[in-house]
């Protein structure tokens, strides 16, 4: 008789009891070196692993019999999901901020789309930021224009070259 057919025989013979005693386990003939914990098969529980109770009282409480042990993540998975939801939480961080970005940029660089209340204008050889901007709106303040004119067409300083294109208010 193998040892693993030793066990089972041991484990499902029982001897008939009187009512209320408790029933005891009978080993067939030559299993007698067989204990709990030792051989081939030491450390193996004999429950299934869905059946198995976590040690913890509180967390044996909680849990209905029949039901499956609750998930407990490793400091390992931990570090995983949080890496996980930062990666996803960046994605949709990007993916908001291009959304507006582009919705911005579309207003521009349309052909004859422009800029309302002004129009293009190529500078001129000996045309400066100033007479630009008195012949553009010769009845408001020059400097205001000026402002407006590098605000609009992002210059960094008031200088401009003959043949380039400007927005200029009408």
């Amino acid at each position: 008789m193998s040892a693993m057919s030793a066990i089972e025989a041991a484990e499902f013979d029982e001897v008939e009891q009187p009512a209320g005693a408790r029933l005891r386990l009978v080993s067939p003939p030559g299993a007698a070196a067989l204990r709990p914990g030792s051989g081939p098969l030491a450390g193996v529980s004999s429950r299934p692993a869905a059946a198995r109770v976590p040690a913890n009282p509180a967390v044996r409480a909680a849990i209905a019999p029949g039901s499956p042990v609750p998930l407990r993540l490793t400091r390992r998975g931990r570090i995983v999901v949080l890496l996980l939801a930062g990666v996803l939480a960046t994605v949709a961080i990007t993916v908001a901020s291009m959304a507006l970005s582009g919705a911005q940029a579309a207003n521009h660089g349309r052909p004859g789309g422009g800029y309302a209340g002004m129009h293009q204008i190529v500078v001129q050889p000996g045309q400066s930021l100033w007479s630009i901007a008195e012949r553009a709106a010769p009845s408001e303040d020059t400097r205001q224009v000026i402002d407006e004119i590098m605000t609009v067409n992002q210059m960094t300083v008031a200088e401009v070259q003959a043949g380039q294109v400007l927005w200029v208010p009408r």
